[in-house]
């Protein structure tokens, strides 16, 4: 072997989801078949962070029963990482509130699209604008990305509050009562739903009350997803590639099996994809439900 050259040992790598659907998700696949073409042994934790409730007792818990040398984190919450970062066990965090965590992370970058897209809600005239994001996104604080967008709302003279970032329980019944908290005095114009999987049940939640898109309300979504694709109106949305983010964990997977020490923090490009679903104000903004 060269000098300076480490064998690589093979690594069990446990990847910690954040909800079910993500075990059959597209990046999590191509993870899967990656690393185990490296030699690894890889696998998704028999929970998810929402099955957890992300819960740092349960998950030390999992961590415990579980035979691993490396975690991939999906969407962790503050105090999961943190817990993370105090384990002598390397951890990769994709995605969530991994900002000022020790830990080696990689997320969208999603700064410039969320600028983009509030300057063009208020150039239609939108000022009641609402972003729904789950609570780890916003509690103990809001993370950047929430951050920026009450900024960037801000920055066109718009008054910010509890309104723009609503409280909901983060289960299916506490979205939908959440939206109806909404709807009830002051509907907003704009809703800026944080997540891919939330757009069906906003949808549904519209075709239930007679709200038209974007004609009542102007949706637009923080997450790709395939079945955009098969949308009419399409979908006002934030697209990203998942194969750097895969690539990136690869890397420190080799990193790790090869003992150099990686805490490297990165992001992937984001760009926003124009759709139908939003447009001008309606006339009148008092759209009851």
């Amino acid at each position: 072997m060269p000098e300076g050259v480490t064998m690589a040992r093979k690594l069990r790598v446990a990847i910690l989801a954040y909800e079910p659907s993500d075990r059959s998700a597209p990046d999590t696949v191509e993870l899967l078949y990656e690393l185990g073409a490296m030699g690894n042994v890889a696998k998704i934790a028999s929970k998810t962070l929402i099955e957890l409730d992300h819960s740092v007792d349960r998950v030390a818990r999992l961590v415990r029963e579980t035979p691993a040398d490396a975690w991939v984190i999906f969407a962790g919450s503050r105090d999961v990482l943190e817990w993370f970062a105090k384990q002598q066990l390397p951890t990769f965090a994709y995605a969530g509130r991994a900002n000022g965590v020790q830990i080696a992370s990689i997320a969208p970058d999603r700064e410039d699209a969320v600028r983009a897209a509030i300057r063009r809600l208020v150039e239609f005239g939108h000022r009641r604008i609402v972003l729904m994001v789950r609570e780890e996104r916003r509690k103990p604080e809001p993370g950047l990305t929430e951050r920026l967008f009450l900024r960037e709302l801000e920055a066109h003279g718009i008054p910010t509050g509890a309104y723009n970032l609503p409280d909901w329980e983060g289960n299916v019944e506490g979205y939908h009562r959440g939206l109806e908290s909404l709807f009830q005095v002051t509907p907003p114009t704009a809703l800026f739903i944080s997540e891919a999987s939330f757009v069906m049940a906003t949808l549904q939640f519209c075709l239930a009350r007679g709200l038209r898109v974007p004609e009542h309300l102007s949706l637009l979504c923080g997450d790709p997803d395939p079945a955009f694709a098969w949308c009419q109106p399409s979908i006002f949305h934030i697209h990203w590639d998942h194969r750097p983010i895969v690539r990136r964990i690869v890397r420190w997977v080799r990193n790790v099996s090869q003992g150099k020490p990686d805490l490297r923090k990165s992001w992937s490009t984001a760009r926003l994809v124009d759709g139908e679903t939003i447009g001008p104000v309606p006339r009148s903004t008092a759209v009851s439900v």
